[in-house]
């Protein structure tokens, strides 16, 4: 991770993560706040993670200052973002936002003159289990308390913000006071703390000690007029530290040292001190800086985000792998594989993959066509197709159609909706569906015209593969794009739970359907796989054109098979693989009990995710393979640090 220095204003710095940018500022007034939220917020669709307040100037001349961190983030929840809010009028804009399904992620409280105010994140984010607090008494007894309330709820804290508020004393006069707030959510079993106040000036000893000890400084807070700090921490050894700096350059600093140990910024602030500093040009009350920064390990970054998307929609269990540079760089699994028996979910859990199937079906054909034994332009039915054995079309469109128009869903008919052929005919298997199919169904629009994402053309390509091979579609793919290359337990599904393989999960469904109601093997070629997630990797990394790991095809023909057909309404899809125009190579699937998602970055990351449950919503907080897609890219924007082995 690099910094970059940006202009305007000089206190700022830019810097990289793994997958994408963030942007860090301090000392920010309050136009160059608001715009700067303009910008990153509401121009660029950056998210923002962080916000302090802070007073700036003098005694005579107080003003507002504000720390902040952006991240850039493919997808993330809606954010509402409001700061200088009057102390007295915060929980009439909290109560709004809860309202409105908002979720409070952060709230910091800080002082300018005489006025205390608050500056406050929410997200809908889906998580209803959540407690907020503010206006809390800062002492040692009530911060104990408080800790131990929410201990007991079985919640941990996950934001927390000390200030000073004016208080009235019964017969004399205002007097300043420490308070702190605090948002807590359910405890998902990691270890946690919040420390009792340490002095300012002996916390960078206090923070060396929790360290070795292996806790983790998440946020530090500092207040008073002899200045204290707490700080949140978590029980795992880290590289993380937290860092107190006494004036603004000693912060500039620690910066340039975050830059060096290319560590990223996770929280950044300031407080004021009430005991004033003279200088030349009088009586000041110097900020106080302080941060946490942490190089973003794999292993310690990706279990919480994984039982967070568990959570919040309600799955059982979830299998992921992430590639970088053609090789392994996580695979993990997490919550249950079988509720009944409480099995968890392993790296070689196998999982249904659903149409995520449907690259492979491509890239087989591709194979296939290079070696001569098929060709993109062969036609299909009819007394020159590749099927004609499969009878006469009652559409004579049907015998135009081509490999490579099946390939683009662009075959003019059988589309994925209430009618889709897979889902119908029991008692049929797919030679003698497809022969019932062509000879009963006409098409909608002329073969090349439109585009319409059809299962039955993959399954009519699965045919085509077994007739230029004269082995069955399964065989043929197990022996030339998997077994060689380790994916050894990616094999064709069952139907039924009796069918099931003695590593592949239980699948359990929402309002989508009989997960063992259906003919899975018959979609052998457009989404009857099970597999692996890592297994699955192992053919992506062999398929995406980055030049890491030798390809199955040659450059020309991944070119030819990820360039969309640019028909109305295809949105990037090409031929097995969606493209968007940064190059990003994607699918999903789904099934009744069953969510994928595979996705290849022009940077050189593959992943796959897969899950066994799932429910489709218009609400993407609610929607399983919208919370999958965000989780997936979230990991990949905050990890830094990942792995590194042979696939």
């Amino acid at each position: 991770m690099t910094w970059i220095q940006v202009p305007l204003p000089a206190t700022t710095a830019k810097y990289g993560l793994a997958g994408g940018q963030g942007w860090l500022g301090y000392d920010l007034t309050d136009d160059a706040y608001r715009d700067s939220f303009a910008y990153f917020s509401g121009e660029l669709g950056y998210r923002l993670t962080d916000l302090w307040g802070y007073a700036g100037g003098d005694p005579a001349n107080e003003y507002a200052l504000y720390a902040c961190i952006w991240e850039q983030c493919r997808l993330h929840p809606q954010q509402f973002s409001e700061h200088a809010i009057a102390f007295t009028d915060f929980q009439s804009t909290f109560d709004n936002q809860k309202a409105q399904g908002f979720t409070p992620v952060r709230i910091c409280g800080y002082s300018v003159g005489t006025a205390t105010m608050i500056a406050a994140i929410w997200e809908q984010n889906g998580n209803p289990d959540w407690a907020a607090n503010h206006n809390l008494n800062l002492s040692v007894p009530d911060l104990t308390n408080h800790i131990q309330q929410v201990q007991q709820m079985g919640y941990r804290i996950t934001d927390l913000s000390t200030y000073m508020l004016l208080v009235d004393n019964p017969g004399g006069p205002q007097t300043w006071a420490p308070h702190f707030s605090s948002i807590s959510v359910p405890n998902d079993g990691r270890n946690w703390m919040v420390n009792s106040p340490v002095a300012l000036s002996a916390y960078q000893d206090f923070n060396a000690k929790q360290t070795s000890k292996g806790w983790r400084p998440l946020q530090i807070c500092g207040y008073g007029d002899v200045p204290n700090v707490i700080a949140r921490w978590e029980g795992k050894p880290t590289t993380a530290y937290g860092v107190c700096a006494a004036n603004s350059r000693a912060y500039t600093d620690a910066l340039n040292l975050a830059s060096a140990d290319l560590e990223q910024p996770e929280s950044v602030g300031a407080f004021n001190q009430l005991i004033s500093l003279q200088t030349s040009s009088g009586a000041q009350y110097p900020p106080q800086y302080y941060g946490v920064w942490a190089a973003r390990e794999a292993a310690e970054i990706i279990p919480p985000l994984a039982k967070d998307f568990l959570r919040i929609h309600d799955i059982p269990g979830l299998s992921l792998a992430v590639a970088w540079q053609g090789r392994l760089a996580y695979a993990g699994g997490f919550g249950v594989a079988d509720k009944t028996a409480g099995a968890a979910v392993q790296t070689t859990s196998l999982f249904r993959i659903a149409s995520i199937t449907k690259p492979i079906t491509a890239t087989a054909v591709f194979m296939l066509a290079e070696r001569n034994q098929l060709s993109l332009d062969d036609l299909v039915f009819g007394p020159n197709g590749r099927l004609k054995a499969l009878g006469q079309p009652v559409d004579e469109r049907v015998t135009e159609i081509t490999v490579h128009q099946l390939l683009q869903h662009a075959a003019g008919g059988w589309p994925n909706d209430a009618n889709d052929p897979m889902f119908g005919y029991p008692g049929l298997n797919a030679q003698q569906l497809i022969t019932q199919v062509i000879t009963t169904r006409s098409l909608d629009n002329a073969p090349g015209t439109a585009y319409a994402y059809s299962n039955f053309g993959y399954c009519v390509l699965g045919r085509v593969i077994e007739e230029a091979t004269g082995f069955p579609y399964e065989d043929w793919v197990r022996e030339n794009l998997m077994i060689p290359y380790g994916a050894t337990s990616t094999v064709i599904a069952g139907n039924t739970l009796a069918d099931r393989q003695p590593d592949e999960v239980v699948y359990y469904a929402t309002d989508d359907g009989d997960p063992y109601g259906m003919l899975v093997s018959r979609m052998d070629s457009h989404g009857g796989w099970i597999s692996t997630a890592t297994d699955y990797l192992r053919f992506m990394v062999r398929a995406d054109g980055l030049p890491t790991v030798p390809d199955l095809l040659n450059s020309s023909d991944t070119t030819l098979m990820t360039t969309p057909s640019g028909l109305a309404g295809s949105n990037g899809y090409a031929c097995g693989w969606a493209v968007t125009s940064d190059q990003t190579w994607d699918h999903n699937g789904e099934l009744p009990g069953t969510r994928s998602i595979m996705v290849r970055t022009a940077d050189g990351f593959c992943w796959v995710a897969l899950v066994n449950s799932g429910r489709t919503s218009s609400d993407r907080t609610k929607d399983t393979l919208s919370g999958l897609d965000a989780l997936m890219w979230g990991i990949r924007d905050k990890v830094e640090v990942w792995g590194s082995d042979p696939l």
